[in-house]
Formats: structure tokens, C-alpha cells, sequence
């Protein structure tokens, strides 16, 4: 059975697992990732050095593990941070999807979006079996917003 990526978006997490599927994925092919600490990471979740003379080089990455599709926003924010930083490459990752936009201000720039169902196949490849399920992680999204209501209105 597939285990679940992405069930419940949680930012405080900043797509954590997301995160450590792509360091132990590309460390193995000789990738070096470093993934960030979230207090501290200027945009920027994990920074990846690809040692090959070809393609490598530096990239920032960034997840979002959301439910909706990410906003234009947060690729401006990550073109701002590659050029901030430096790298060849920013590489944003979502559970979920991008809007036109996003893809229409992405166009011809150093950025790669990686949707949820590209990011399934890219692991399938590695030989990995991963689900997302957005709408159980709606479902259970709202579940803990209910209860995080219920609470609060106990302790009144």
C-alpha cells in the first residue's frame, strides 16, 4: 500500500517530509542536500549542490505542502531568493498544483515547478510508491481547525 505525503498541510513544517524525501532521494545519486532550519532559512527550505560538471550547481528548493494550488506569489518569492542566493536553479515542490500564472512568470527563468503529480512520478522513478490525496487532507485540515474551535471555546 502507498504511504500518504502531504496529508495534512501544515506550515509550521514548511513540507518537512517533502523535504527529506528529496535529501535521502538525490543524496543518493551523489546530490549533496542540505535542508535549512525553518526559523532561518531565507526562503529557502533546502539548498542542493549537484557536483556534476555538466548539469550541476547550486539550486534552492523550496516545499509547500498545501491543499490548493500555490499561489504566483510564492514563485516571485523564490526568483527573488535564487537571485539572492546566488544558485542556478530554484526548484519549488508542492503536494498540490500552480495556477497559470505561476507558470506564465516562471517561463524563462532559472525556476522549475514541480506539481503534486510530477513530484509522484519523479519518485516512482527512484522506485518509490507515494499517494497524495488533497481532498482527505481538506477533509482532515478542517477536522483540526473543528477541533482547535472546540477547544478554545472550553476553555471560556
Amino acid at each position: 500500500m502507498p504511504s500518504k505525503v502531504g496529508l495534512t498541510p501544515q506550515p509550521e513544517h514548511h513540507g518537512q517530509a517533502l523535504l527529506l524525501l528529496f535529501e535521502w532521494e538525490f543524496g543518493r545519486s551523489g546530490v549533496e542536500v542540505k535542508v535549512t532550519r525553518a526559523s532561518r532559512d531565507r526562503g529557502v527550505d533546502a539548498i542542493m549542490f549537484d557536483p556534476d560538471p555538466l548539469r550541476g550547481g547550486k539550486y534552492v528548493l523550496q516545499a509547500k505542502r498545501y491543499t490548493r494550488p500555490v499561489d504566483v506569489a510564492a514563485v516571485r518569492d523564490l526568483y527573488g531568493t535564487v537571485v539572492n542566493e546566488g544558485a542556478n536553479r530554484g526548484i519549488l515542490v508542492t503536494t498540490s498544483s500552480y495556477g497559470p500564472d505561476a507558470y506564465e512568470f516562471a517561463k524563462d527563468k532559472p525556476l522549475s515547478l514541480v506539481d503534486g503529480p510530477n513530484l509522484i512520478a519523479m519518485l516512482q522513478r527512484h522506485g518509490r510508491r507515494y499517494r497524495i490525496d488533497l481532498a482527505e487532507a481538506r477533509r482532515l485540515a478542517a477536522l483540526d481547525e473543528s477541533r482547535v474551535r472546540d477547544s478554545m471555546q472550553l476553555e471560556k
